[in-house]
């Protein structure tokens, strides 16, 4: 179980190791073809995708794995670092900067050959601005916590509408838009976050980007062919892309199973990291676990208009609180060394103790969500009415899934966890709510098991 927890944070480095491999000449499992002469890509990601749902994409593989299928309106020069054209070719801003124009291509279709037009781009929108469907775009292109409004005068013109003038906008459109005549009936039956999983067969990924997907085997490899319909094409009228098409190849996991530590190494020249106990306290004997506090000259000053998110990460330096330096709270667990080296534990906010254990809430939900016809899960810590604390969780069955058996599941869990971490009770949820970020809503969760508690067993 510690080593799940420490699988995520050195995935990364197999990508180099992969590479290291195929230099090498290290054998990969590839159909027979010349290479060269067909121009694939080979390339590699650290772990499987968790969806191929472009909106619902919360994590970096799933991004990167979508991210050739799907154009977005806008998008960024990695040169100038300047918008450029996408989906639209063009825009106009309106004299009082709180208006938006754009003109999109008239040559863009769908892989399906459905033409790509503004009903597209405004479906998009209000899949982003449902407060049912869980993503980490609607924080971006919400101003004054207010939506932006958009109208389609015809099939080939968006006007977006901002509350205030807004300068980061631009920036913020590599929104990768999604098929309406696909997706819009899926949205309207409320079954738009079961859709496109990775269970998905690529062929039914519709998409208009330059590249389609081809095959996918989970831990294995994904395959693109490209996209001969795209519409993008060199200064020479030629088709673009140029590659015919690419291979990515999902790297194995390289954590032993018994690995129970993991070294991050010392804070770097000029900086200073040190652990600080539940009571504010510094930390300095070796072996005993608590929250990494980075000081350095380089902090970051802020999060974009969250001063309570600020607050909560710059906090005054516990060696010397009236100083008035501020150190960054990492939120990550560890221990250090007798060599003064420091090895992650884990995080503050997914950890909580019953009668005295150390619980990480991300190993129950993984182990809920491997019970069948588990869609998703969440685990809490809760109040109980004679005031002693609780382990809870809350899980959202799939579509067409028997009905939930509550002892079952938690026969399921006490099956590789310890006892105190089989939660006492169960609540079943059409859906999990969501905060205005799209993360889990755990405040509603609790007012849910503190109102119903006698009906989540």
């Amino acid at each position: 179980m510690k080593a799940d927890r420490l699988r995520h944070s050195i995935l990364t480095c197999a990508i180099a190791l992969s590479a290291l491999a195929i230099f090498c000449g290290c054998h990969v499992n590839r159909p027979g073809a010349d290479h060269e002469k067909n121009q694939i890509l080979y390339s590699a990601v650290a772990s499987d995708p968790r969806t191929f749902n472009p909106i619902l994409v919360t994590d970096s593989t799933s991004g990167e794995l979508t991210g050739d299928l799907f154009d977005s309106l806008l998008r960024i020069n990695p040169v100038t670092t300047l918008p450029e054209a996408g989906l639209a070719e063009k825009w106009e801003i309106a004299p009082d900067n709180k208006a938006i124009t754009f003109h999109l291509r008239h040559d863009v279709k769908w892989f399906d050959g459905q033409p790509f037009t503004a009903h597209d781009v405004l479906f998009t929108l209000d899949v982003i601005y449902d407060p049912k469907v869980p993503n980490s775009i609607r924080p971006a292109i919400t101003i004054d916590h207010q939506r932006i409004t958009a109208e389609a005068p015809d099939d080939y013109t968006v006007i977006m509408h901002l509350p205030k003038p807004f300068a980061p906008l631009l920036y913020s459109l590599g929104i990768q838009v999604i098929p309406a005549h696909i997706l819009e009936p899926i949205w309207k039956a409320g079954n738009f976050n079961h859709t496109w999983g990775i269970d998905t067969s690529p062929d039914k990924l519709v998409g208009n980007g330059p590249y389609h997907m081809t095959h996918y085997t989970q831990g294995q490899v994904v395959r693109y062919d490209r996209n001969e319909n795209y519409w993008m094409k060199d200064e020479h009228g030629g088709q673009l892309p140029r590659l015919h098409g690419q291979t990515v190849t999902i790297v194995p996991d390289p954590v032993p199973d018994n690995m129970t530590r993991l070294s991050i190494g010392f804070a770097h020249s000029g900086a200073e990291m040190m652990l600080v106990d539940e009571e504010g306290q510094p930390i300095e004997s070796p072996g005993v676990i608590g929250e990494i506090y980075l000081r350095s000259p380089a902090l970051f000053t802020g999060y974009w208009d969250d001063p309570q998110a600020t607050r909560d990460v710059l906090v005054p330096d516990p060696l010397n609180p009236c100083s008035g330096q501020t150190v960054f709270r990492s939120g990550d667990l560890g221990y250090r060394g007798p060599d003064g080296e420091f090895y992650f534990c884990g995080r503050m906010d997914s950890q909580v103790k019953i009668r005295g254990n150390r619980v990480e809430l991300g190993e129950l939900e993984r182990r809920l969500t491997q019970a069948p016809g588990v869609a998703a899960a969440t685990a809490l810590l809760l109040p109980r009415p004679d005031g002693e604390l609780a382990l809870a969780a809350f899980v959202v069955m799939k579509p067409d899934s028997p009905p939930p058996d509550r002892k079952g599941l938690r026969a399921f869990c006490a099956q590789s966890l310890p006892g105190y971490m089989v939660p006492g009770k169960i609540g079943i949820l059409d859906e999990l709510p969501l905060t205005g970020n799209g993360k889990i809503d755990r405040a509603a969760l609790a007012d849910h098991f503190t109102s119903r508690w006698q009906d989540a067993r």
